[in-house]
């Protein structure tokens, strides 16, 4: 394992502000004005691609998803392989993220989504982040 993609909201802390500074991000590279938080939250749903096709109000297609999966420009951007990366997360979008973009993911329930909900996914679940380092060693 050469590194670890953390899952920030829900799985480390509160970050809010950080969400929506990223969220207008977006929106701006497509041309579409700020989003307020009540505004993100009444278009938050899963999977993630729905939100922003909401709000951007239009279909995305692939070339232009991977512009708005911040995953995957991360993992370009620091130049590496998936196939060396694992994301930790706590929603059913974090294994998706992980999937489209070739690496690993193990799931926490530690977040909103329901231990059912995850399994679904077919990444392993653990109970804490603790457990979740534990899978890696292992």
């Amino acid at each position: 394992m050469r590194h670890v993609v953390w899952d920030w909201n829900g799985t480390l802390l509160n970050d809010n502000h950080a969400v929506l500074a990223a969220v207008n991000e977006v929106c701006a590279g497509f041309g579409r004005a700020e989003l307020s938080w009540g505004e993100w939250q009444a278009a938050y749903a899963r999977p993630m691609r729905l939100s922003y096709e909401q709000i951007l109000q239009r279909t995305l297609d692939e070339e232009e998803w991977a512009q708005v999966d911040s995953l995957i420009r991360h993992l370009q951007a620091q130049q590496l392989d998936p196939s060396d990366v694992v994301l930790i997360g706590d929603v059913v979008d974090d294994a998706d993220a992980a999937r489209a973009a070739g690496a690993r993911c193990v799931l926490v329930t530690t977040g909103a989504m329901t231990l059912e909900a995850l399994q679904t996914t077919g990444a392993p679940v653990t109970a804490s982040i603790t457990q979740a380092l534990q899978l890696l060693d292992a």
